[in-house]
This record gives C-alpha cells, structure tokens and sequence, in this order.
C-alpha cells in the first residue's frame, strides 16, 4: 500500500509544484448567464457548464433541421459569462479568456469553441463587427469573419457595451453613453450631419446600462427609467411619434431625409433590463416582465399571437432575459428558464422541430447560474476530482462551493475526518473507544467534535495560548504536518528524521516545529518545493487543491481512482 500511496503523492505533489504558491485565489463572479443570437440560446449551468442549442450550433449539411440542433448540447466548462448577437455569440471562462462561438460565413454552424483573446469582461457583436470590452476598461473592434489579430482599440474608461445592427455603444465609467456607427435609422440617440459617425459622440448622461436591439436602441438611466431611440417601425417605441431628419447633402445634391426617434424618448419608469429584436422584453424592479411589438411566433409570451404595442404584464419572479430572435428566455430566480416563441430551428430545445407559435412559456432547462453571484465550480483541471470526492462522501456539503478559495485550518480537518472514516470503515468516536482514548479538550476557539477527536489522534495541535485558530488560512508547513500525522496514523511512515542534504533556500523561514514533516513529505515526494530550490512554508492551498489530496490519497488505498 505504501508504493501505491507514494504513487499518488508524487502526482499531488508535481501538480502543487506547478501551483503559483503564494498567489490568493480570487473569487469569481458570474456575468450574464443566458444570450441568445440569431435563433441560437445559451445558457450556462451552475456548474460553469455551457449549454446550447437552435440554429447554427452544429455544421450539418442537411440544414437546419438537423436533430441535435432541436436539443441542448454541452459546449464547453469553466464558463462564468456568456454574450451573444447577431451571428456572433461568446463565452467567457473563469480566467477572463474569451471564446468565440458564431457560426462561419456560410452559417453552417460551430464546430468548436475558438480562444480569441484574454482579459475580457464583455464581448458583444452588430451584423459584422465584433465588439470586446477587456478587464481594464479598454474596448476593441474588429470584423466578424477578420481573425483576431485585426482587433484595434477604439476607447478606454469604459464599463459596458452593446450594439445593434450597425451602431456601438460604450457606457463610460462616469456614466456617459456614447456611440458609433450608421447612423441613418437613428440609432446614436443624437442628429448627426453625418450618417457615418467614425469617433464615439457623447448620447446622454447617468446611464446604468445600454441595450442594442434591431435598430433601436435603449438605456437605463440611473433613476430606472427606460428610454430608447432609432427606427420606430415595428412600434418598439410605442410613443406613435418619430422625428424628420435631413442628413447633409451629398456631394451629387441628393439628401438622405429620414424619419425615425433621432433624440433619446422616456417610455418607462422601475425598468432593470430590456432586451428583443422585432419585440421588446423588460424587467421591472419587482422582477414582473414585460412585452410588448410583433408576436407572429408568440414571442410575447402572452398566450396569443396578436402583435401590440404596449407593454403588458406576462410573467412573475424573472431575474434575466434574452429575446434576440422570435422567442424571449425569461430565467427565474430559482434557477428555471422559461421560453416562448418559434421552434422553426430548435429555438426552445423540445428535441423536435415545429413551425407552430409557442404563445405561453414553456419550462427549458432547470439549474441555470444566476447572473452576478458568485461562480462556486471548481476548475476545469479539478472537476474530475471533486465529483469524485462528492461521490465517495469525501468531501463534506459546507466544502462543496467557493472551490477556488484558500482553505482554513478547519476546513482542511474537514477534509482529514472521511478520508480516515472511509479508508479505516469507522467512525471517529469508534476509533476513540478502540483505543482507549477520549476527546481532546476544547480549544478556548472551538469545540467542534471533529477537531477534537483529530487532536486526539495526535495529528493536530493548536496554535498556542489554548487556540486552535479554525479560521487561519493553512500554509504548506502546516499541511505537511497534517500529511505526515495522517499518513503515521494510517499505518503509513513511520521513521522520524531530517535530511540535511535536502536544505532549502528559504529553509531558515521553516518553523523549527514543522522541519521533521516538511522534509518527511519531501523524502516521501507528498510534496515538492515550489521552485529555485524553495519550499514556500508560509504560502496557502485553496480548497480544490486540498480535494485533489484527500482524493488522491483515497484512491491509492482505497483501490479506487478518479
């Protein structure tokens, strides 16, 4: 047992070795969890896996009507953000990496997921003209079809972003909205000389958030207030006015005279997302949505197909939506995404295709991540491991989020407890009885059991002055301690020693209490140092790291792998 446990500790050890140890993981955050683009939806799990299905999302040459494209499909994982328009659509991964997911010229569909660039917040696209907002406030635009080395940065200061068909939108880090683009149907919000408008102009002030949709477009102002702007022709304004604009004349003469809303107009009060193509879907503060414009498809989710023009009330309880086609995608707050609208190309994931309208929202999938809240999935490269642990009840319900975050002494007993209960088949207070031995006392800063019978094992102490200090962060000196008592209880090492040859650099900030375990995990490979001949006693695990050992380890004498 003790060559298949070395076995495993050397593979812990060298992935810890290739672990920057004294980084503090950041907690990460989902973005918006469902898009949609051109009769394509996407949704991300809570597990940070991405799902999609509709048109476009598989190269088959027999067309639309492919079956996989009628039922949801996994993309890819470690997603926290996902963006879609037009023919383009994008995921973000935990990393701030962004990939793209659109069709190709042809729109014969995704083959695979491609890495466009790193840094990334937001990504969002116009009829050809890709759009990335990147970590650091910067926004870059290149041509749909260009590759990624035609990207060219256009702004700075910037929060978020959105387009239509042929306009940009950029909300500044002072709140200021300002726009790019064609400006024949009104879609800048502002009367240009103009119709191409090359630079970004300032649109208005105290913006919260922008929305492209068709050729309109629509902000949220810091009060809640809805306003919109541009082509007014499926009544997506609903105000019944537009405004006659009379661009510069062109050098033959003629003159491009226009109606559309060239001048941003208020529409609705308590407003905290919109979004449509040819029909308009709003959320309101008490999370009640709103539609309202054409619903050939039932669209609107109101039970009908009769198109109006007004908005009205159809669902209760939703946190986000996306309607970038003839459906709207309402996700609730429990995690429930709700659909209505077309079929025609797989739209609403029924595992068949259908040209019949879909008035009334229909349940799509369960479990969906909401949108802002922390991203509690592990890393791609820890996923395996810890569905295993989940499986073989290694690893406890309180441990089963916040993957990427640095363990606390505790929690990492939390950890030592069902690999010692499953590997031996009994329960602590058993192993107690066995042995004649009775329940550490309590630290003056915890009594819990598990710490205690721990203690009483021999492979714990505290931390002096009668503390345990359950909520220390454990540095690699502390773990070795741990790994090398666990390791002596199970049967596993029992010699004592240092090795004076192994020295390391930083050998002098070892404590003098943890030089025996730090050289015994080194001798047994359990650990390695962390480069240029240093062992980095001070530096942290995160809590997936601690699960790839206790899994690890559980493999080896269990018998059992990932």
């Amino acid at each position: 047992m003790l060559k298949g446990l070395l076995g495993c500790l050397i593979t812990v050890s060298l992935f810890f070795s290739l672990v920057p140890s004294n980084v503090i993981a950041a907690e990460r955050k989902f973005g918006d969890t469902i898009a949609s683009a051109n009769g394509r939806v996407l949704a991300i799990q809570k597990d940070g896996s991405l799902w999609y299905w509709g048109k476009g999302t598989f190269n088959d040459s027999r067309g639309d009507q492919s079956p996989q494209r009628a039922s949801k499909s996994k993309l890819m994982d470690d997603v926290i953000a996902v963006y879609g328009n037009w023919w383009s659509s994008f995921a973000i991964k935990s990393d701030h990496s962004l990939w793209s997911i659109q069709s190709d010229e042809n729109d014969q569909g995704v083959t695979k997921p491609i890495k466009v660039m790193e840094g990334v917040r937001e990504a969002t696209a116009s009829y050809d003209q890709v759009l990335v907002l990147k970590t650091d406030g910067t926004v870059w635009v290149k041509p749909v079809y260009a590759d990624n080395k035609s990207f060219k940065q256009v702004m700075s200061g910037v929060k978020q972003i959105s387009a239509n068909l042929n306009c940009y939108y950029a909300l500044k880090e002072d709140d200021s909205l300002w726009g790019w683009g064609d400006n024949y149907s009104g879609g800048l919000g502002i009367k240009t000389q103009e119709v191409d408008i090359i630079a970004p102009v300032k649109i208005m002030m105290d913006v919260k958030s922008v929305h492209g949709i068709g050729s309109n477009a629509f902000a949220i102002k810091k009060d809640s207030t809805l306003w919109g702007w541009g082509e007014n022709e499926d009544g997506l304004l609903f105000t019944g006015k537009v405004e006659t604009w009379a661009f510069k004349p062109y050098a033959d003469g003629s003159q491009s005279i226009v109606k559309a809303q060239f001048t941003p107009v208020k529409l609705m009060s308590d407003v905290i997302k919109v979004d449509g193509r040819n029909h308009i879907a709003v959320i309101k503060k008490d999370h009640s949505l709103w539609t309202w414009g054409g619903n050939q498809e039932g669209q609107l989710g109101d039970g009908s197909t009769e198109s109006r023009y007004t908005p009205q009330k159809v669902l209760d309880d939703v946190i986000d939506i996306t309607a970038k086609a003839a459906f709207t995608f309402a996700l609730k707050s429990d995690g429930t995404l709700m659909g209505s609208g077309s079929n025609g190309v797989g739209e609403l994931a029924l595992d068949t295709f259908d040209y019949d309208p879909h008035p009334t929202p229909i349940q799509i999938m369960d479990n969906v991540a909401i949108p802002y809240t922390t991203a509690s999935f592990p890393s791609v490269w820890a996923k395996d491991d810890v569905s295993f642990a989940i499986k073989n009840k290694l690893l406890p319900l309180s441990m089963q989020s916040g993957y990427e975050k640095n363990i606390t002494r505790g929690e990492f007993i939390s950890l030592i407890v069902p690999l010692i209960e499953t590997t031996t088949g009994k329960k602590l207070d058993t192993i107690i009885n066995e042995k004649g031995l009775k329940l550490a006392e309590p630290f003056n800063d915890t009594d819990d059991n598990n710490i205690l019978s721990i203690a009483a094992f021999g492979i714990i102490t505290g931390v002096g002055d009668g503390r345990f200090n359950p909520n220390g962060l454990i540095t690699r000196e502390q773990a070795s301690l741990i790994l090398m008592k666990t390791s002596k209880f199970l049967g596993i090492g029992s010699e004592n020693r240092v090795d004076s040859n192994k020295s390391f650099t930083d050998h002098n900030q070892i404590a003098v209490w943890a030089e025996e375990s730090v050289y015994f995990c080194i001798r047994h490979e359990v650990m390695k140092g962390t480069g240029n001949n240093n062992f980095s006693p001070k530096s942290h695990y995160t809590r997936e790291m601690s699960i790839i050992t206790i899994v690890r380890l559980y493999g080896q004498i269990s018998g059992q792998v990932t």
